[in-house]
């Protein structure tokens, strides 16, 4: 009783960031995860560095390489917000309780002007 109490209890942290925020965490080498939930192609046209591409339709499925990173923080983004909330209620779901999302999304930080990374 008192292990699954406490589990409940557990805090999850969940909230926006600024992309002036992410930058900081960026420069200051902190641990965290930039997961990327857009498509494939979108993610080789252009994606934040650093970033892991798991499309949001995928992330269930594709959970065993997120490994280790229940404790860490991520930070979801897509295009414009709504892949990046389904991606965010399955996180949550399975145990992540550091996720942040990036305000704005990719949009943003691209209309931005900040570093971007293309595969094709």
């Amino acid at each position: 009783h008192t292990a699954y109490r406490r589990q409940r209890q557990m805090c999850i942290r969940d909230r926006d960031i600024s992309q002036t925020e992410l930058q900081q965490i960026m420069k200051n080498d902190k641990q965290v995860i930039l997961l990327d939930v857009r498509t494939e192609e979108e993610f080789e046209e252009g994606h934040i560095p650093n970033a892991v591409n798991i499309p949001h339709k995928e992330l269930e499925a594709r959970l065993a390489e997120l490994t280790g990173a229940k404790n860490t923080q991520v930070v979801i983004y897509c295009r414009s917000g709504r892949r990046a909330e389904v991606a965010r209620e399955v996180l949550v779901k399975n145990g992540f309780n550091e996720l942040d999302h990036l305000s704005g999304d990719f949009n943003e930080w691209s209309s931005n002007n900040l570093p971007i990374i293309k595969v094709k």
